[in-house]
């Protein structure tokens, strides 16, 4: 997925996961990230601020410790724009 001005969300491996996974993102410039974990509600689970990084491609572990199984929302955010991604956790 390709938002504005070259900010990618690369994808989520693997996908479903089962303790951890990765997501992989690319920045166009230096910017600020956020990563949150939604449930299929909406509902906020985990919220990441990894604060500004350099332009390039980038790798966030997501733990599932703590979660039941299930579908969730994998949200990445920069300054103005986010990216999602449907993610499967399977214990």
């Amino acid at each position: 997925k390709t938002g504005p001005n070259g900010f990618r969300l690369d994808g989520v491996y693997p996908n479903p996961f089962n303790s951890s996974s990765m997501i992989s993102y690319t920045l166009p410039k230096d910017q600020s990230v956020t990563i949150r974990l939604f449930d299929m509600t909406g509902r906020v689970l985990k919220v990441t601020k990894l604060g500004k990084q350099k332009a390039g491609s980038h790798l966030f572990k997501l733990s599932g410790k703590g979660l039941p199984s299930g579908s969730y929302i994998a949200q990445v955010e920069i300054e103005g724009s986010s990216l999602t991604q449907k993610i499967s956790l399977i214990k």
